[in-house]
């Protein structure tokens, strides 16, 4: 049998069983291909928002309290933080509070404030949610025994059902049916145009969520409230016709709400 002849029919053979025929010497087969790089995913480093020294638990030694963003949910926005974290940092030890809020607002000052008069600061976070209404969510955290620090509760044990009744010409009588309050409201014209409605009686008042919060000793008691104010209004939240300001207190479980003052917006008179 031809030599050349066997020599081709043994190369088409191996060629169709999926053989490579090696140049190496030695008979040796060419190294498989190198597998493609895996893709690096980094997550973008945390942007410092607030950053302060103190001392929080009054034994002299400073801990470091920090407020970090991450994970932007609008680049072009520079305090659009997806995720908020709050970190005290004290000798050798850390504690990670994960601000939770959907949406996410944007930081408006991060506060450690002695409120409940134990000598130990509280930690008090604003945040703005940037919405029409001008609401700001307030975060407040105390630490116990061991130094951890959770978050506090605040109740309302009132929420007005306000009523509003036409009496003549451009005086309201305003009432809280609940508590027996009554309040008489003078409104200039100007401010009765934009509700679109004179009359107004049986309208329902709208009460807003928190616009601004605060603390002050607001009864001259030595201790230290919490101060909210929301804003009442007819139909949407341009037409707002006062501003009820509550007060809350501390009985050592929550801040519970105690008393709240009417507080007329521009254009509208409070009589009595």
């Amino acid at each position: 049998m031809n030599k050349t002849w066997l020599s081709l029919s043994l190369l088409s053979i191996l060629l169709a069983a999926g053989c490579s025929i090696s140049s190496k010497p030695n008979g040796q087969s060419s190294p498989p291909p190198a597998p493609a790089p895996t893709p690096v995913t980094t997550t973008p480093a945390a942007e410092m928002i607030f950053l302060q020294k103190t001392d929080l638990n009054g034994d002299g030694k400073l801990e470091t309290v920090s407020l970090t963003g991450s994970d932007k949910s609008d680049p072009k926005q520079a305090m659009s933080f997806a995720k908020q974290t709050i970190q005290i940092e004290k000798e050798g030890s850390q504690q990670t509070i994960e601000i939770e809020s959907e949406p996410m607002g944007t930081p408006m000052d991060l506060t450690a404030v002695d409120l409940t008069g134990d000598s130990k600061k509280e930690l008090v976070y604003r945040m703005s949610m940037g919405n029409s209404k001008g609401t700001v969510k307030l975060y407040l955290y105390t630490s116990d025994a061991d130094g951890t620090y959770k978050e506090m509760v605040v109740k309302s044990k009132h929420d007005p059902d306000f009523r509003l009744k036409l009496l003549d010409n451009r005086n309201y009588e305003l009432t809280d049916p609940d508590l027996g309050k009554v309040w008489m409201l003078k409104m200039e014209e100007e401010k009765i145009k934009q509700t679109g409605n004179p009359n107004m009686t049986g309208d329902k008042l709208t009460i807003g969520q928190p616009y601004e919060w605060s603390w002050t000793d607001a009864d001259q008691d030595g201790h230290l409230d919490l101060l909210s104010k929301r804003a009442v209004w007819i139909k949407t939240d341009t037409n707002r016709l006062f501003t009820i300001q509550t007060i809350f207190k501390w009985d050592g479980q929550a801040w519970i709400s105690q008393s709240y003052t009417v507080q007329p917006e521009p254009n509208v008179q409070i009589l009595r």
